[in-house]
């Protein structure tokens, strides 16, 4: 008898313990509580698809959308984005440029629709004007401050991205090829 109570008690303990919980948030979130004491957030599959804007507008207008760095011509200030690449979970949209003096500026922003937080991500940009040669350049696009979470990019987020400045002489066309080149996550 005094065998029986204590493997009667093993038995009824055990599944509570060792199972997975999922619990739901007040913000709408699912979070999995591990039986390791681990845990993680339940991503489901249509929310990784259509993260939400945290900052900015999420551009409405068509881009170009590539992940293998392409080219495609554009005017200074037009009012439509030029350009959106991937790579990994990483969206930057190139946004609508303008000149600014002797500079081509361009706003980006910057999606995350990973699993992992953002901590850094790098663009590499070949830029002509239509014709010429182009100029190469590597634009820091999105930078966090290392071990301070607040400033990552967290999973499902999008948030304005620096700015893209290149000193180009003015002209009606430029020819642009852009492809993320550098992407640090944290978990």
């Amino acid at each position: 008898m005094k065998f029986l109570i204590p493997l009667l008690a093993a038995l009824i303990a055990t599944p509570t313990f060792a199972a997975d919980q999922l619990l739901r948030l007040e913000d709408g979130r699912q979070v999995l509580l591990k039986a390791d004491f681990t845990w993680d957030y339940v991503v489901e599959p249509s929310a990784a698809a259509a993260p939400q804007p945290d900052a900015i507008a999420v551009v409405a207008q068509p881009a170009t959308v590539v992940s293998q760095p392409r080219g495609v011509t554009f005017s200074a200030n037009q009012d439509k984005p030029i350009l959106q690449t991937t790579k990994s979970d990483i969206t930057v949209v190139l946004a609508a440029p303008h000149l600014d003096g002797d500079e081509l500026v361009i706003p980006t922003s910057v999606i995350n629709t990973g699993l992992e937080s953002l901590i850094e991500t790098d663009l590499q940009i070949s830029i002509s004007v239509q014709g010429g040669e182009p100029q190469q350049h590597t634009v820091k696009i999105w930078r966090a401050i290392k071990r301070m979470a607040s400033t990552y990019l967290r999973p499902g987020k999008s948030k304005a991205g620096n700015e893209v400045r290149i000193k180009i002489e003015p002209a009606a066309q430029y020819q642009l090829e852009a492809k993320i080149s550098h992407i640090e996550t944290r978990s």
